[in-house]
């Protein structure tokens, strides 16, 4: 007569649960050709070409201009002449219009 083992599940050890990825749990992503680092789970974005650092992707996406074989980054002036500005975390921002910033800010009165 053979034997055959018999296996029988083991309950898991539970985990620890961990944090949502973002700027809760320290876990920050960085760009291999300059220092910058940025909170990952965050709408941040870097350019690894000009090495600006945007407060949202749409902002990024925006400051990439010509035909897409010769793409360029817009420069700083460039980008100031549009209406951007860097924000209190050195991230450039796309601009608001005045309405967005009073609501923004609670100033605002319709």
């Amino acid at each position: 007569m053979i034997h055959t083992a018999t296996l029988t599940p083991t309950p898991t050890a539970l985990r620890p649960s961990t944090p949502a990825p973002g700027t809760g749990n320290g876990q920050t992503a960085g760009c291999a050709g300059c220092t910058v680092r940025w909170p990952v789970g965050t709408n941040a974005a870097h350019c690894p070409t000009c090495h600006l650092s945007f407060a949202s992707v749409g902002g990024f996406d925006a400051h990439r201009t010509g035909p897409i074989d010769r793409r360029r980054c817009l420069d700083s002036t460039e980008l100031h002449n549009l209406g951007y500005a860097p924000n209190d975390r050195g991230r450039w921002r796309i601009p608001l219009d005045p309405d967005a910033a009073a609501r923004l800010t609670g100033t605002w009165t319709p």
